[in-house]
């Protein structure tokens, strides 16, 4: 089954646009859009707690304009995943990094090995940049999530209110294997776009 909202959601700024996306936003949350000057695409933003999230994936994929692209995003073979689900980016991809960059000694501790604290703007637009580990945990935290060790950034084990941030459709089964009963009352619509784990594919719905 797969519950999806009576009304559309308001995205303010948005007025006269629609996206697919749109359809598992919370219609009683406030949306604002977001316009990305680098190819005009726009999306609808959501403040949670003193946070500001997108609300949907990002799907900028200008391989010309941003050269470390090339070869680390994309979408599933779906015809529809694009447009629904926004681009998967692999690391070097999200970071923006070409091979040089991504082996200077200071980031590459910081961003896989170390705290994660410094914000990288990454392939994210003018203005925004890629969640930091404890930025992560303040969203976690704004919904109801308790973490054993709020000082360990790196790998924190945090549990509770992925609920409030799921969307209501979309999701086969949540982590545990039950029945979703996710709520979207955040306004965060986190979908379940497929995913690797090595040879692994897992495909859009988990």
């Amino acid at each position: 089954s797969c519950h999806l909202y009576d009304k559309a959601p308001t995205v303010i700024g948005c007025e006269g646009k629609s996206k697919p996306s749109w359809k598992f936003l919370n219609p009683d949350v406030e949306y604002h859009c977001l316009v990305d000057e680098r190819d005009n695409q726009f999306y609808a933003t959501v403040k949670i707690g003193e946070q500001t999230w997108m609300a949907e994936n990002l799907a900028y994929a200008d391989e010309e304009k941003t050269p470390n692209l090339v070869g680390g995003h994309w979408c599933d073979a779906d015809a529809d995943s694009c447009a629904l689900y926004g681009q998967l980016y692999n690391f070097m991809s999200v970071m923006n990094l070409n091979t040089d960059e991504m082996m200077e000694g200071p980031f590459i501790k910081d961003t896989l090995f170390g705290t994660w604290e410094n914000p990288q703007q990454g392939i994210c637009p003018s203005g925004w940049h890629v969640p930091t580990v404890s930025e992560w945990m303040t969203l976690g935290k704004a919904v109801g999530a308790e973490c054993e060790d709020e000082n360990q950034t790196s790998f924190p084990d945090c549990s509770g209110g992925i609920v409030k941030l799921r969307s209501t459709c979309g999701w086969e089964y949540d982590s545990d294997g039950n029945e979703d009963i996710a709520t979207n009352e955040s306004g965060f619509a986190l979908l379940p776009v497929s995913n690797t784990d090595g040879p692994e594919l897992f495909p859009n719905g988990r």
